[in-house]
């Protein structure tokens, strides 16, 4: 029953993308469907965090066994993808962007550095056939105003989409968020907030349960200024165990802590069982996205159009102005005075006429410069309800959108017909809507069974 379900769901999937979504998709110079090979990848878990959060120590701990070097420092400047290997083996990222067989081509997309700054690690651990784990650089705030060779925020993104469980830690030592932090919970995992778990790693270290609760605090307050959900983030409060630590001379319940761990580490066991639901989401998330483009897209051409039909009539009007005037002093005399007339209408109309398209021409740009207005003016009654996902989309798409206004132009921008906005409308109200409802149906029987 289960291998039929997720057999059909695939499938539609696959029919939604290559039917509805990219056909529009191209036509409106969005983004494109993602490659397949991504989509039939193995689950993945990503581990994003400040340095010395403790997030290869923790891969270390899952694995059982030393693959990712730790150190209070920053050890590591790369990200790096282990995976199942019958054989161990390291590889680097030009050989991992140009296999056609992994999932990870499109990460050339980030660039050359970025590609120079990749590495896979091949393991034989019974984990990772299930799954795959990534390890990020620490996030830290750059010295001397240094920045990155490449867009760590973006890479990040990457990852975050594809990802089916994302933990961030972080260090008790630094509960504050750094410059990239801040970066990464607003653009990196906007959207992706119901994949992420938050750790707040090292309580062990902690003598006192007043310096874990004003640390704790500290953290909470931090997440809560950058984090759009109404509610306090729920943290992660975990510990992995040291040969060399004495852990008698705390005050806090470590028993609890080695307790929430292990359901963290259940939480990333179960990254297969949440792939479904996360392809889902994507697609949906995607179709969402697409939607809301076409239709800032097809507004900005609507409000472009009125004023050139604005621009038309009134110098219809002054046209016809004109030669009312000129009939007006057909009777004069001498000949030329109604011709005189006729010509000062002429250049009186043709001179409006030359600074009324100036106008039209600004008003042209300021509707792409001010699609935010836009958006608001389309989407008021939304927004007044508050609607927080529209905003959040918005967003995301904004510069695209933008981009794609000003290439391909006013005047020249597609229009969405009907059968094609009630495809996608139908996709998300109904066709994506019953793929969850078909999953919900397949765990409901597992758990009675």
């Amino acid at each position: 029953m289960r291998e039929n379900v997720v057999a059909d769901i695939a499938q539609s999937v696959e029919k939604l993308y290559e039917e509805v979504i990219d056909p529009i998709a191209q036509k409106f110079e969005f983004e494109r469907a993602p490659h397949k090979s991504e989509r039939t990848a193995q689950p993945l878990v990503l581990f994003i965090g400040n340095h010395s959060s403790g997030k290869s120590t923790f891969i270390n701990y899952l694995l059982g066994a030393t693959v990712q070097k730790t150190g209070v420092a920053p050890t590591d400047d790369c990200f790096t993808i282990v995976t199942f290997g019958e054989k161990e083996a390291d590889l680097q990222g030009p050989t991992i962007t140009t296999d056609q067989t992994m999932a990870y081509t499109q990460l050339e997309r980030l660039g050359p550095d970025f590609v120079r700054h990749l590495r896979m690690k091949l393991r034989n651990a019974d984990i990772l056939k299930g799954l795959s784990l990534v390890d990020t650089p620490g996030m830290i705030d750059s010295a001397g105003g240094k920045t990155r060779v490449y867009d760590f925020t973006a890479a990040v993104r990457w990852f975050a989409e594809r990802a089916d469980v994302v933990l961030f830690f972080f260090d008790p030592e630094k509960p504050g968020t750094t410059g990239e932090t801040l970066e990464v919970l607003k653009v990196a995992l906007l959207d992706l907030e119901h994949k992420v778990h938050f750790v707040l790693n090292k309580v062990d270290r902690f003598e006192r349960i007043e310096d874990f609760a004003r640390t704790y605090g500290a953290l909470c307050w931090n997440l809560s200024k950058v984090i759009l959900s109404k509610d306090l983030p729920h943290i992660d409060n975990v510990f992995i165990p040291r040969a060399d630590a004495d852990l008698t001379d705390t005050e806090l319940p470590l028993d609890s802590f080695a307790a929430i761990r292990e359901k963290l580490v259940g939480q990333v066991k179960r990254a297969p069982d949440l792939r479904e639901e996360n392809i889902i989401t994507r697609l949906d998330d995607h179709a969402k996205r697409l939607l809301l483009h076409v239709q800032i897209c097809g507004e900005a051409r609507k409000e472009y159009r009125r004023q050139l039909w604005r621009f038309g009539m009134t110098l219809a009007l002054g046209g016809v102005a004109s030669l009312l005037i000129t009939a007006l002093f057909l009777s004069v005399e001498p000949w030329y005075v109604p011709l005189f007339a006729f010509v000062v209408c002429v250049l009186l109309l043709a001179n409006y006429g030359f600074y009324a398209f100036k106008l039209v021409k600004e008003k042209t740009r300021s509707i792409v410069s001010d699609l935010d207005e836009l958006f608001e003016r389309t989407f008021r009654r939304e927004i007044e309800e508050e609607n927080l996902d529209l905003p959040a989309r918005w967003k995301r798409i904004r510069k695209r959108t933008r981009q794609v206004l000003k290439r391909v132009g006013l005047d020249k921008m597609p229009r969405l017909r009907r059968d094609e906005e009630k495809q996608l409308e139908t996709a998300i109200n109904k066709t994506i809507a019953s793929m969850r409802g078909k999953r919900r149906g397949v765990k409901l029987q597992e758990a009675s069974a």
